[in-house]
């Protein structure tokens, strides 16, 4: 059955219309940023000509990750235009096996991993763009503060406590573009989870109300989550990877929270699966 709902999505021309939508915005961000960056970065007149020096993209990438979060936003229709496609050959031998738990479960499984994929992907080709038209190569001043154990750049924090320290300076800081696609692929982990507690609560619906319950659900958990994450302080709860936080003050405080938070992502759609799954067993018997 995961086959069949990732072949049916995959065959949807509104899924790659939509990734390609996303593509061209995240691209355009990517872009705009870099042209404001080139215009506030350090120039100088040489031999009467002015100089611009190249920004770095290390620094400059560092500063607006928190603004990629709107690609988490930008998912959204992505799964809008799975909830809207519906094929009845599946749905007929959904209804002749009468395992209907079952194929909820697999619908969310691929809703779940094309959302992450896209996400992966969307998040690589933005970075990608930042490293391709701006230095790739660590900025010497910064590199200067991790050797001296100083922050006289004001531009990277250098704490030790960072998850992924060592790969972020590996290679002398030269090989941050890993580093940052690390991240992006926890952050799809992450939003394969939380795609997953989504799909619990809507698939627990009928379909002409799936809709609107996924818009309203993934929004008011997103930013429930998020509050919680920033405002509640319980251990290794306090410093969770929350969706519409800034990344560069999560990936490293507490790398538990990075293996918590997707756990209680999962533990709660399973714990709403099995309470659809009861609460149908009992109506049936009735």
């Amino acid at each position: 059955m995961l086959k069949e709902n990732l072949r049916m999505i995959f065959k949807n021309k509104l899924t790659w219309l939509v990734f390609l939508a996303l593509i061209v915005v995240v691209v355009c961000f990517s872009l705009s940023y870099v042209y404001k960056e080139y215009n506030n970065f350090y120039n100088y007149i040489y031999d009467g000509r002015i100089v611009v020096k190249k920004p770095f993209a290390v620094t400059t990438f560092s500063r607006c990750e928190d603004v990629f979060v709107g690609v988490l936003i930008l998912t959204a229709p992505v799964c809008l235009s799975f909830f809207a496609y519906r094929n009845d050959s599946i749905d007929n031998m959904v209804t002749l096996r009468g395992n209907g738990l079952r194929e909820r479960i697999y619908r969310s499984l691929a809703i779940a991993i094309v959302t992450a994929l896209f996400f992966f992907l969307a998040y690589a080709i933005g970075l990608l763009t930042f490293y391709l038209t701006l230095n790739p190569n660590m900025d010497p001043y910064v590199y200067d503060d991790f050797v001296n154990n100083t922050n006289y750049s004001y531009e990277l924090c250098l704490s030790k406590e960072f998850m992924f320290y060592d790969l972020f300076w590996a290679n002398k800081g030269n090989s941050t573009f890993f580093y940052y696609l690390f991240n992006g692929f926890l952050f799809s982990i992450l939003m394969f989870t939380f795609m997953m507690l989504i799909c619990s609560i809507t698939m627990c619906f009928e379909s002409h109300m799936k809709v609107i319950v996924f818009v309203i659900s993934c929004y008011v958990v997103m930013f429930g989550l998020t509050y919680f994450f920033d405002n509640v302080s319980i251990d290794y709860f306090s410093q969770m990877p929350a969706l519409l936080s800034d990344h560069c003050n999560y990936d490293g405080y507490l790398t538990p929270s990075w293996v918590l938070h997707p756990l209680m992502n999962i533990v709660l759609a399973t714990i709403i699966f099995l309470g659809y799954f009861f609460i149908e067993r009992r109506t049936e018997k009735k």
